[in-house]
């Protein structure tokens, strides 16, 4: 193979060439400036970019904190309202505790004071068969136990309804007025006359209203007078009697003690004692006070009319008596 000789290339085609390198060239160079130009502006807006996220970050960090230390703050917000409500629960539970252990004690004492009321009034109907005082007092209890509640309240107190309502429908002894009348009686035993009143008194008086006389017929006078008085001779009619000093005495004395005897009777119920007294005392004003004397008639018309009184009180067993220990 032989070698060619190369042609020289025209000069015409050599400038193209080179316009054409120096476009290319020029093309690069300035696409490489818009390239770095960007690549600035890219840069930039990048470290914009990140500047922004960055303090979006701090922003958001801070609120982060903001927020746990809000939830830190509600929860030991909460925690202390928590502990102030159990503590309010617990004060509050302790003042109902206290409050419910002074009712206690408030009812337990109005139960002694309505139990205290009963057992009076069933002392006072055995005892001195007192039926107004004791159904005051029943009612008394009744009040007492119209405070409470309770299954056992409703049952005593049904029990107090049954023995005030049988008390309201017993016959009362008037034991003040028959008291009343004795009393009047007693005092007025003394204006009573016996049958035979003796004059010795008088003969008495008129024995010591003589005029003065000298010593020695003074002396002879009382010496002649005791010795009368030692032997008394006095002239009565027939189916009379006479009574010394002191049988008067204990006639009086006996008519108060039959007094004071009815009067005993009266106060404790014994209806025979009673009527024994009041028999005996007319006794003693038919046999040795004159009948025709008008304080003798009186005080036997009085005597008639107190026999004629029944003392007796009856008296109801309280059904509620039973119940107490259940209260």
């Amino acid at each position: 193979m032989s070698n060619e000789t190369e042609k020289p290339i025209p000069a015409k085609k050599r400038n193209w060439r080179n316009i054409g390198i120096l476009s290319a060239t020029f093309a690069i160079i300035v696409l490489l400036g818009i390239m770095i130009a960007i690549s600035y502006r890219a840069i930039a807006i990048n470290i914009q970019l990140a500047n922004l996220i960055h303090s979006n970050q701090t922003e958001v960090d801070q609120l982060k904190i903001a927020f746990n230390n809000l939830q830190t703050d509600t929860k030991t917000a909460t925690t202390r309202a928590n502990t102030f409500s159990e503590k309010l629960n617990l004060l509050q539970k302790n003042i109902d505790e206290l409050s419910q252990s002074e009712q206690d004690k408030k009812n337990k004492l109005i139960r002694e004071e309505a139990n205290y009321y009963i057992k009076l009034a069933q002392f006072n109907l055995v005892y001195t068969t007192n039926i107004p005082q004791a159904l005051h007092l029943l009612e008394l209890a009744d009040q007492a136990f119209a405070t409470l509640s309770g299954a056992d309240v409703t049952t005593i107190r049904s029990a107090l309804a049954t023995d005030i309502a049988r008390l309201q429908s017993t016959p009362i002894v008037d034991v003040d007025g028959i008291y009343a009348r004795l009393s009047v009686m007693y005092g007025e035993i003394k204006q009573l006359h016996l049958i035979n009143q003796p004059s010795f008194l008088e003969e008495k008086s008129q024995a010591t209203s003589s005029p003065a006389l000298s010593w020695w017929r003074a002396g002879l006078q009382n010496t002649w007078a005791g010795l009368k008085q030692l032997v008394i001779v006095r002239h009565t009619e027939q189916n009379q009697l006479v009574f010394l000093p002191n049988v008067r005495t204990i006639l009086y004395q006996n008519l108060n003690a039959c007094v004071t005897n009815a009067i005993w009777a009266l106060l404790h119920g014994e209806q025979d004692i009673y009527l024994g007294s009041l028999n005996q005392m007319s006794d003693y004003l038919t046999q040795y006070f004159i009948a025709d004397d008008v304080m003798t008639k009186a005080m036997q018309i009085q005597i008639t009319n107190l026999k004629n009184l029944y003392i007796r009180q009856s008296a109801p067993t309280l059904s509620v008596v039973s119940l107490m220990g259940t209260s």
